[in-house]
């Protein structure tokens, strides 16, 4: 098995989805000596499902592929395709892949459509689902759309039924009065800009600051000029200017 190195910045066509990724978050087009190859992948090359939802390039240059049909593992030479197994405890809870996000510490996490939250167990090859100190589990039957750390500890996850505040490392669900005004609203995405956290909801936007714990719309409720209409926002994404 072999990962790309940083020289070995790949592009990669998909149907209907241009894939760009590199080893190095901050490698560039330009950079000298750079290598990059044009391949077209998919179900023939052992892609579970032609129609990827989510991709996310990890820390140790896995490129994975979030589908309807299944969680992808490509090494830049072949796929290893992750499904439920009624079988196997380790395996992943669904098959319908939402999100993908990596931490600091280089954990992945995998949010799915209906089958809660997974953990990646790279020593294992398996997932594991947080579960609380009471043995249930963190978002149970839940459909997790985005994901992002608001600190070192603790954990934002958009779903379908709100936004819920978790610490990782003991499985630990954490109160926030000031999220339970986003209760019955479909999270869709979350971004960090700076020390605030936008919020992408079926009712469009919202700003949070975890500091002050203070939540602001960003609806067409409000009467600013350049407010944004009161629908659903489905991405979210820092940019440079």
């Amino acid at each position: 098995m072999s990962c790309l190195t940083k020289n070995q910045g790949f592009i990669r066509y998909l149907p209907g989805l241009l894939l760009m990724a590199f080893c190095v978050s901050q490698l560039h087009a330009q950079t000298p000596g750079l290598n990059v190859k044009f391949d077209n992948l998919s179900i023939r090359d052992g892609l579970s499902q032609s129609s990827p939802n989510c991709i996310l390039q990890d820390s140790k240059g896995f490129l994975w592929i979030g589908t309807e049909d299944g969680l992808n593992r490509y090494d830049g030479n072949a796929f290893e395709v992750f499904k439920p197994d009624g079988n196997d405890p380790y395996s992943i809870s669904s098959t319908r892949i939402n999100t993908l996000y990596e931490d600091q510490q280089g954990t992945l996490w995998i949010g799915t459509n209906g089958g809660g939250l997974n953990r990646y167990d790279r020593a294992g090859n398996g997932f594991v689902q947080p579960r609380s100190a009471g043995d249930s589990l963190l978002f149970e039957g839940q459909s997790v759309h985005a994901l992002l750390m608001v600190d070192k500890e603790t954990m934002l996850g958009g779903t379908e039924p709100g936004l819920r505040l978790f610490k990782p490392a003991v499985n630990q669900p954490v109160e926030d009065s000031v999220l339970t005004l986003l209760e019955h609203m479909s999270i869709t995405a979350l971004v960090r800009v700076g020390n605030l956290i936008w919020i992408g909801t079926d009712q469009g936007l919202y700003r949070y600051d975890p500091r002050k714990r203070q939540l602001t719309a960003s609806t067409g409720a409000e009467s600013a000029a350049g407010s944004l209409p009161d629908e659903r926002i489905t991405t979210l994404a820092r940019g440079r200017i």
